[in-house]
């Protein structure tokens, strides 16, 4: 599992102040600038400008909490409403292609044992990632469960 943009710079999740994230930027991109180090630095240097980039706007941040890095991907969205209707897109295709390839299993008869489980398994899946999707705060169980990492 790759680094978060937390360890990235060195900062505990959600427990630093801007003060703490400039200076750890600076020493960290000094010490990983390719002017410095050459090429073999320029790849750390550049996760090194992101991870600061993502964590210094508090809408980027928010997303990259509630759904990792693959959200960042999405280059149209500025708000935090416009990251939550991606990841519902993505989500959403998901659960139809799972819910069709679970019909489809059912109709030619490769699915006989546990057929209406797997379809109430799968329906409580969507709605908890629903849910979470869609709560402002991070899921209190999750967080218990493991402490000082993101939900996604």
């Amino acid at each position: 599992m790759e680094p978060s943009h937390y360890d990235t710079l060195g900062l505990g999740f959600h427990t630093f102040t801007q003060k703490q994230l400039k200076t750890n930027f600076r020493k960290a991109s000094l010490q990983y600038h390719p002017d410095k180090v050459g090429q073999a630095g320029a790849d750390k240097y550049i996760g090194i400008r992101m991870a600061h980039e993502v964590l210094v706007d508090p809408v980027m941040r928010q997303a990259y909490d509630r759904f990792g890095p693959l959200v960042l991907g999405c280059t149209e969205c500025t708000t935090a409403r416009d990251y939550i209707e991606y990841k519902l897109n993505e989500m959403s295709d998901f659960y139809v292609m799972s819910f069709t390839i679970l019909a489809l299993m059912d109709l030619t008869g490769k699915c006989m044992y546990g057929r209406y489980w797997k379809l109430l398994l799968l329906i409580v899946m969507g709605g908890l990632e629903l849910s979470m999707v869609q709560s402002r705060d991070p899921n209190v169980a999750l967080s218990r469960l493991m402490p000082n990492r993101a939900t996604f």
